[in-house]
């Protein structure tokens, strides 16, 4: 549903601990999906990790023009990006984004990483509480 009626609205946490937790949480349930539901899910932040990891060797392995294709393929992603997100944004009648969206683009696959790696969600003794 695209309407602007459509919209489901959640209370913003108001600090990282707050918000981390919350991201904890929904990563909590994980155990319950279907094997192809989590691997849709691990998709999109696999690639992006991947993506962002090549991103990062290309300059030590690659040539020039190695460099310049990547740089110019980063840009492009970026570019499309922005203009998915604000436009979506635009429709909604929400602020627009743009270099926010980089630090996003990064750290959030690190994030869910740690957590699923590191997190509560994987500690039966430790009770993560829904509201």
């Amino acid at each position: 549903e695209i309407s602007r009626d459509s919209i489901t609205w959640s209370e913003p946490k108001n600090s990282f601990k707050a918000w981390y937790y919350q991201k904890e949480r929904h990563l909590s349930v994980s155990s319950f999906y279907t094997p192809i539901s989590k691997f849709r899910l691990s998709l999109e932040p696999a690639s992006r990790g991947l993506f962002y990891f090549t991103l990062i060797l290309i300059p030590f392995f690659g040539n020039l023009v190695t460099i310049a294709a990547t740089l110019f393929f980063y840009l492009i992603r970026f570019g499309v990006q922005l203009l998915i997100i604000n436009r979506s944004a635009k429709h909604f009648n929400e602020r627009r984004y743009h270099f926010s969206i980089l630090i996003f683009d990064i750290i959030l696959p690190v994030i869910n990483l740690f957590l699923l790696t590191f997190g509560r969600m994987g500690n039966k003794s430790k009770n993560i509480r829904w509201k």
